[in-house]
């Protein structure tokens, strides 16, 4: 069986913001296309249907006057060919029409409501008005308005691009500035014996972490010197029965068989020792796991305590015959 690869998702704070930044550039700029190119569109086709509103009204008053010179009417051309048709039908059923208005109403229409499409000519708006039994018929390119809507769409694109390429820059530079301090304490971190952390001025986020980390080394520290310290005490403190158990031990085994005498004194001085270093471990352990323990101050006789020491450890010293 094949094990699936894992992709690692891990990515820096450049990477991070850079794709951010990639995706609320993408989503501004699709906005600012839609908004843009439906403003400069409506625009236009408000402008074109106000020229068209105004030549149908010439054309009707010249129709009731029954003198019509198409020549007289600005209807568009593209070099020899017209581009705009009208066409005016009376009640005796009498049609005029402007020049070309026959091939261009033999042509193929898509209609789609007030604009539609017609082969070999393009994208038409349509307007027509009836008076005194005579109606008038107009047809309006607007092909000038998507060439227009297009180039705006174009120079936005190249626009937002230019602007795309620089703010990908800009962005990286800046995650690049505000991860350094990140990257740094890091490497102060790995590095680090023991030493306070470099703590930077800004960004104040990574100010206030170098900061707890410091407070974090430092009660580590002396959480680690308080562990030395209480193995260096332990050791201590059990060094002494210890050798008086080894002291009388060791008296047994030379002396026994010619002073049966001391093997009562030297096994009591042995289970007392035993059983205080029983209590001590004891203690020491409770104090590891991070218990508290009740300390009472208690008065003793020091020059006693010091001679009842020098007679536990007497029988390890070695004695010259």
């Amino acid at each position: 069986m094949k094990k699936k690869i894992k992709k690692d998702k891990r990515q820096s704070n450049a990477s991070y913001l850079t794709r951010i930044f990639v995706r609320i550039f993408l989503v501004i700029t699709a906005l600012n296309i839609i908004i843009v190119a439906g403003v400069v569109a409506i625009n236009e086709l408000q402008m074109r249907e106000a020229e068209g509103a105004a030549l149908l009204s010439s054309i009707q008053e010249a129709a009731i006057n029954g003198n019509i010179n198409w020549r007289e009417f600005e209807l568009a051309k593209d070099g020899e060919s017209w581009t705009d048709f009208a066409r005016v039908t009376r009640q005796t059923g009498e049609v005029d029409e402007s020049h070309g208005t026959s091939g261009f109403l033999k042509s193929n229409w898509s209609i789609h409501f007030d604009y539609f499409h017609v082969t070999n000519y393009g994208v038409y708006w349509h307007d027509k008005s009836k008076q005194d039994g005579i109606q008038i018929d107009l047809w309006i390119n607007v092909d000038a308005v998507i060439d227009s809507v297009f180039r705006t769409v174009i120079a936005i694109v190249v626009v937002m691009w230019l602007s795309f390429l620089g703010g990908i820059f800009i962005i990286r530079s800046y995650a690049k500035k505000l991860s350094q301090p990140l990257s740094d304490l890091s490497d102060s971190t790995e590095k680090n014996d023991g030493n306070p952390l470099p703590v930077p001025e800004n960004p104040i986020e990574v100010r206030q972490l170098a900061q707890n980390f410091n407070k974090l080394l430092n009660r580590l520290n002396v959480k680690i010197l308080q562990e030395q310290q209480f193995v260096s005490d332990a050791s201590h403190e059990l060094r002494t029965p210890v050798a008086a158990i080894r002291g009388h031990a060791t008296l047994l085994k030379r002396r026994w068989k010619e002073h049966p005498e001391i093997i009562d004194e030297s096994l009591d001085y042995i289970d007392e020792e035993s059983q205080r270093m029983k209590t001590m471990i004891e203690e020491l352990l409770t104090i590891s796991r991070g218990n508290h323990m009740e300390i009472e101050n208690e008065k003793f006789d020091l020059s006693e305590y010091v001679a009842r020491l020098i007679t536990e450890i007497q029988p390890a010293i070695v004695q010259k015959n």
